[in-house]
């Protein structure tokens, strides 16, 4: 089975769809896993895939899947996986997670290898040449067609960049120019879901002081967001020519104009997408 549908399965496991509530609702001629059955499956690569699995709430309501996007506290629930007859596993009961619970996420984690997430090379870094090692990443990123992607490239960037967060820690205006600081969001936003997390943290700090611009922190968490399949809060993601989900479309440029982006109407003109919903302000 594809890593992509073993860790889909394993996100979709973290959801939950409403505030906690006595369990009442069982399946029906199905049968719960148990935590050692979960494990040997994620060893397998037997979890299924998390397109066949219903998902409900601890009432027996189904769950859609739009509904997982506006998800908080995702980390303080779990889900109770049901297999049918062929051992096929068909339902999932969202609930609170208990302390078990999250020993079992961390155990199946370790087992799919995504607790620490995919590695990168160790690059060796003078702290005190941040602004000509920062330099020649920019003008690498920018020296290739995004739509001709050069992975090798973005991966030698990441490593550069990464090596250097976590050596010299997060660089500021009063160290590298701008072209230099956007060196570094670039990087992370050309990058995978795990490190887009991961530093989103400090890009939100550089961006409180005002060292990179709030807009790009919106791009970056509308990419998260897209890659975790939820709908995005700001509209800069586009897939397969039309506008990727959005959150609440109706308040779109109120939150566009609130970090410095220009009207989605303006911006979806673009790639020819036209957007006709009416806004409103509060």
């Amino acid at each position: 089975m594809k890593t992509s549908n073993l860790l889909l399965f394993i996100f979709l496991l973290s959801m939950i769809a409403c505030q906690q509530k006595s369990t009442t609702y069982i399946p029906k001629g199905l049968t719960k896993l148990s935590n050692e059955e979960m494990i040997e499956r994620a060893k397998n690569g037997d979890l299924g895939k998390a397109e066949d699995v219903v998902l409900k709430d601890e009432q027996g309501k189904v769950i859609s899947r739009d509904a997982l996007g506006q998800m908080d506290d995702l980390d303080d629930y779990w889900t109770v996986p049901y297999a049918n007859t062929e051992g096929k596993v068909v339902e999932a009961i969202f609930r609170k997670a208990t302390p078990e619970d999250k020993k079992l996420r961390a155990a199946i984690s370790e087992v799919l290898n995504i607790t620490t997430g995919p590695s990168v090379s160790n690059v060796e870094i003078d702290c005190s040449d941040k602004q000509q090692i920062l330099q020649k990443v920019y003008e690498s990123d920018q020296a290739g067609d995004r739509q001709n992607i050069d992975h090798n490239q973005d991966e030698q960037n990441l490593a550069i960049v990464v090596s250097l967060i976590e050596k010299c820690g997060m660089p500021t205006l009063a160290e590298v120019s701008q072209e230099q600081m956007m060196a570094i969001w670039l990087v992370i936003q050309h990058s995978d879901k795990f490190f887009m997390k991961k530093y989103l943290p400090l890009l939100e700090q550089s961006a409180a002081k005002g060292d990179i611009e709030k807009s790009m922190i919106a791009l970056t968490k509308d990419r998260i967001l897209l890659y975790e399949g939820k709908p995005q809060i700001y509209g800069s993601q586009v897939m397969d020519g039309k506008l990727w989900d959005l959150y609440r479309p109706e308040y779109v440029n109120k939150r566009r104009r609130e970090v410095g982006l220009d009207p989605i109407e303006d911006y979806l003109k673009v790639f020819d997408i036209p957007f006709n919903i009416p806004q409103k302000e509060e």
